[in-house]
């Protein structure tokens, strides 16, 4: 006989060495018939955000959310994205991980890959192929350190693999943990934070931290698939209790050689995936 059972993910206010906890937001991926053109319509809107109880925080968000919108395609979906930059700043999106195979205009690097960023008011047209499958995510490259690292802006993007490996076969559940620092000082300063001698001191998975969260549920026997982006300026141990991670795909790609932890270090800019045997019942922490 078995349970549910649900992990905790630990997380929160003062450094890396402190716990409080934090639950990841889950993504459902449906499937659907083979490549096709996909097209997105995103804004960008200056808004608040609740990190933690004791923590409103103002950021330029895509579609007034944090994280963005999941972008979820297919290997070889050629992908249109209009973007609308509802701020008073300039900003552009970076697909960070997809090749832009002879498409670097498309890449969002402002002065290099396309002349300044998107005006406010204005909106910017991208388009791109997904020709890499796995999980990668999309962020602003204005200013990254203060917009990345502190403001939110970012998102995550799942590529559904034309031809999946036996591993990612036996997946039932799949989880997105975008994994972000904040510095309470600059909350309600746009244009501060974000540099090397700031400090952040609150911590979190998907933009929330406890109680705001809520535990991840599964049933004995299910195969979970965690993708750990590392969203923000800040190294990220996460450790699962009463449980082994397959460290399984990393920048997007399989491993050939997948390898056990109970500790995955997670690094800014970081996209790595990880397949965990719920196999044992009770009720766990996940933390950093």
């Amino acid at each position: 006989m078995f349970r549910d059972h649900h992990l905790i993910m630990k997380q929160g206010r003062g450094g890396n060495a402190l716990i409080a906890a934090v639950i990841a937001m889950l993504f459902w991926l449906p499937t659907s018939a083979w490549s096709e053109n996909r097209e997105f319509n995103m804004t960008i809107d200056e808004v608040q955000i609740q990190v933690a109880p004791d923590l409103k925080y103002n950021v330029f968000a895509f579609d007034g959310q944090v994280p963005g919108p999941l972008i979820h395609v297919k290997q070889g979906d050629e992908v249109t994205v209009h973007v609308t930059n509802n701020t008073t700043l300039p900003h552009t999106i970076h697909w960070h991980g997809l090749y832009q195979t002879d498409n670097w205009r498309n890449d969002g690097v402002p002065g290099i890959a396309q002349p300044e960023g998107i005006q406010p008011g204005d909106t910017f047209t991208y388009h791109w192929v997904a020709e890499k499958p796995g999980t990668m995510w999309y962020h602003c490259h204005v200013n990254a350190n203060e917009h990345v690292g502190i403001r939110g802006m970012w998102g995550p993007i799942v590529v559904d693999p034309k031809n999946p490996i036996p591993l990612e076969k036996k997946v039932t559940k799949d989880v997105i943990m975008m994994l972000s620092s904040w510095e309470s000082e600059y909350a309600d300063k746009f244009g501060k934070g974000g540099n090397p001698t700031d400090v952040p001191n609150y911590f979190t998975i998907n933009a929330k931290a406890f109680p705001l969260d809520q535990p991840l549920r599964v049933k004995k026997g299910d195969v979970m698939r965690v993708r750990f982006i590392g969203a923000g300026n800040t190294i990220h141990a996460m450790h699962s209790h009463g449980h082994d991670m397959i460290v399984a795909f990393r920048d997007g790609l399989p491993l050939a050689s997948p390898y056990s932890v109970d500790t995955q270090l997670v690094y800014p800019g970081s996209h790595n995936d990880v397949i965990m045997y719920m196999n044992n019942s009770g009720r766990f922490i996940f933390h950093d």
